[in-house]
C-alpha cells in the first residue's frame, strides 16, 4: 500500500487506514460521525482531512519498523543496510551483539581533545590530548593489544594535525547536535548529531590512517541528511596523523535519494518479513567485507544453519 496519497482520496484513504491499522494493534478504537473516538481521546474529524503531520502520520500508518521496535534510522543504518543488508538485519532485527572498535574509540579520543581546544583557546596541545587519552581508556579499560595500542599512538598526532584546522574555523555554535527529519512515505524519523555546527554550515569530523581523495559516498549520504534537517552547507573533515583534508560535499540530492531508496528499501523489508529470521534468508552474507567481525560471522552461521 502506497503511503502518499492526493485529491479527493486522501480522507478515505486515511480513515480506512487507521481502523486497519487499530485493527492490527488491537486497539478498541473505531470511526464515529465526525471524529475519531478513542477510550482515552476524541480525534477530530478534521485531522483526518488535513496532511497528516509527522506524529499522526505515526499514529495512522500501520508502521513496519514497529513491528521490530526500531523507532528511527540513522545514517549508520542506512549505509549498513546499502553495504550488507545481512549484517544489517542480524543487528538490528536479530540483535547480534557486536564489540565497538579501538578506531571508534580513537574517533570519539580526538573529537574530545579537539573540543577542548575549540572553547578553550588557552588550551595546550598536551591539555587537550591528556583529555582525550582519558576519554580512550575509559573505553579501552586498560587493554594493551596491538591494535588498541596503534589507535592509543594515534591520538597525539592527530590532535597535532586537527587542532589549528578547527581553530581557524572559528568556535561552533554548538557540537554535537541533534538532528531529525523525513522521509515521505516513510513511517519513522531520521536523527543523527552533528559534529560541529557553525552560523550558516555544518562539519563532520573523520579520523582515519588514510586520507580519501574525495568523501565517500557514506560519508556524503550522512551530512546529505544533515543538510536536509538544518538547511546549513556541509562539509566532511578528514585527520590523519600526517595531514588532514575538508571537502564540501556536493551534489546534496544525489546523495540525499540514495538516503531515501535504502529508507524505503527498510520498510519494504520490515513490511514483507515477520521474523528476521525471514528478513535474513532473503540475504547472502558477504563475510569478505570488513564490516563483519569474527562474532557476527558465527552469528550468522548459526541462525542460517537453523532458518
Amino acid at each position: 500500500m502506497k503511503h502518499t496519497h492526493t485529491g479527493e482520496n486522501r480522507e478515505l484513504w486515511m480513515m480506512g487506514h487507521l481502523n486497519e491499522c487499530l485493527n492490527v494493534r488491537g486497539l478498541d478504537m473505531s470511526l464515529k460521525g465526525s471524529a475519531i473516538h478513542t477510550e482515552h481521546q476524541l480525534v477530530p474529524h478534521a485531522m483526518v482531512q488535513a496532511k497528516p503531520s509527522q506524529l499522526e502520520r505515526r499514529l495512522m500508518m500501520t508502521n513496519a519498523f514497529e513491528k521490530f521496535g526500531i523507532k528511527h534510522l540513522s545514517a549508520s543504518s542506512l549505509n549498513l543496510y546499502t553495504a550488507q543488508p545481512s549484517l544489517w538485519v542480524g543487528k538490528y532485527l536479530l540483535k547480534w551483539k557486536d564489540e565497538v572498535g579501538a578506531g571508534a574509540w580513537r574517533g570519539s579520543a580526538v573529537e574530545a581533545g579537539i573540543n577542548l581546544a575549540l572553547y578553550d583557546f588557552e588550551a595546550t596541545l598536551e591539555q587537550c590530548h591528556s583529555k582525550a587519552l582519558e576519554l580512550f581508556e575509559k573505553d579501552a579499560m586498560g587493554d594493551c593489544d596491538e591494535k588498541v595500542d596503534k589507535e592509543r599512538a594515534s591520538i597525539l598526532p592527530m590532535l597535532e594535525q586537527a587542532i589549528p584546522v578547527y581553530r581557524e574555523a572559528g568556535k561552533p555554535v554548538r557540537t554535537q547536535k541533534k538532528i531529525l527529519t523525513w522521509i515521505d512515505g516513510v513511517d519513522v524519523p531520521l536523527i543523527g548529531f552533528v559534529d560541529y555546527e557553525y552560523t550558516t554550515s555544518l562539519n563532520d569530523l573523520k579520523t582515519t590512517h588514510r586520507i580519501p581523495s574525495k568523501p565517500s559516498p557514506a560519508h556524503c549520504a550522512q551530512v546529505a541528511i544533515y543538510e536536509k534537517a538544518t538547511g546549513k552547507k556541509p562539509s566532511l573533515t578528514y585527520v590523519s596523523t600526517k595531514k588532514t583534508a575538508t571537502y564540501e560535499v556536493e551534489d546534496i540530492e544525489e546523495h540525499w535519494q540514495q538516503v531515501v531508496r535504502s529508507a524505503k528499501a527498510i520498510q519494504t523489508l520490515l513490511t514483507r518479513s515477520e521474523t528476521g529470521r525471514e528478513a535474513l534468508e532473503i540475504f547472502s552474507p558477504d563475510f569478505s567485507s570488513f564490516y563483519w567481525s569474527e562474532q557476527t560471522k558465527q552469528n550468522a552461521t548459526e541462525a542460517l544453519i537453523y532458518v
